[in-house]
């Protein structure tokens, strides 16, 4: 897909066809001929508009902002040390809460966009980008993982000690607390649920 905007005197071209049945356009005041080995004259060729120049800087700057970003917080985690682990996991959620991942996919989907597939290949910052939004995305990818992991940890550990019901026992009125780690005897077998 490009962008591209019609020219200031777009409706006097006119469009016919040639002595040999091609397609032509015509400009009604000055007679000029455009064939169709020609680009459309009714258009303006993509990079001579200014405004197609701007949204092409912007994407610039916006995939350079992504990279900085991102290359910026991958490098911080891997400057972290591995033990104890909590700078790191300071940095994992800077990385999985920010905006980085969304800010350089955006500009690599909107330079797709906007250049030719030969352009954005010919772009070392294109293809630099690309490849940064991959290591991020593989990295975003483990902190979802390892947020998983730790949660389901701290859920096991937190319901370890757990009380998990409690029996009056009318015999005895006593209270007794059953865990998951104490089996049930032939002394609390007399006891019913409050």
């Amino acid at each position: 897909a490009e962008i591209r905007f019609a020219v200031h005197d777009f409706d006097q071209w006119v469009e016919g066809t040639d002595k040999d049945g091609c397609q032509i356009w015509t400009h009604s005041l000055h007679g000029h001929i455009r064939t169709v080995d020609d680009d459309d004259p009714r258009w303006e060729p993509p990079e001579d508009n200014d405004q197609v120049k701007a949204a092409k800087e912007r994407i610039n700057q916006d995939l350079s902002l992504g990279l900085y970003l991102c290359t910026n917080l991958m490098q911080d985690y891997y400057n972290a040390p591995e033990q104890p682990d909590h700078d790191r996991r300071k940095v994992m959620e800077k990385i999985l809460e920010g905006t980085a991942l969304l800010k350089i996919s955006t500009a690599i989907s909107a330079a797709r966009n906007a250049y030719s597939e030969a352009q954005f290949q010919e772009n070392d910052m294109f293809t630099s980008g690309e490849s940064v939004m991959h290591q991020f995305q593989e990295l975003t990818a483990y902190g979802k993982w390892q947020r998983e992991e730790i949660e389901a940890k701290r859920i096991a550990m937190l319901s370890i000690d757990k009380e998990k019901k409690i029996y009056h026992c009318p015999v005895r009125w006593l209270t007794l607390t059953l865990t998951l780690d104490v089996p049930l005897s032939s002394t609390t077998a007399c006891c019913v649920p409050c």
